[in-house]
């Protein structure tokens, strides 16, 4: 699939098959002149070959939303990368309408004894 898209979005969590997924072998997959896009989790990508990626022109530009390390350490190489577009942790603003519904609904499941939505899977990771 990557080889077929010009623009990769990432919104995976992080597990033991996700860490370092997006690395140089993917990114070789990719066409040439791609984007990409983490909203997902930071330790997602490699950012070592994510940015080799970036240098060499196989990848025209990332945005991303969340790192590895959080908050992004000043001397990162991000920061001054001309291809890199950085956002501040907020690919998903909470909508305070929606967000007090899912509150008060999982209020009253906890109160009739059921389970509230969403529920952290250990044995998943997320």
């Amino acid at each position: 699939m990557l080889g077929k898209t010009s623009i990769v979005v990432s919104v995976l969590p992080l597990t033991s098959d996700t860490d370092g997924l997006l690395n140089s072998e993917r990114f070789a997959l990719m066409k040439d002149g791609s984007f990409l896009i983490n909203i997902g989790r930071g330790s997602v990508i490699n950012d070592v070959d994510l940015i080799a990626a970036l240098d060499s022109g196989k990848i025209a530009g990332a945005a991303l939303d969340v790192f590895a390390t959080e908050p992004l350490l000043a001397e990162h190489p991000f920061w001054g990368h001309s291809h890199v577009h950085i956002t501040p942790h907020a690919a998903g603003p909470t909508n305070d309408t929606s967000a007090v519904a899912q509150i008060v609904s999982n209020i009253e499941k906890i109160e009739r004894g059921e389970e509230p939505y969403p529920v952290w899977d250990w044995a998943l990771g997320y």
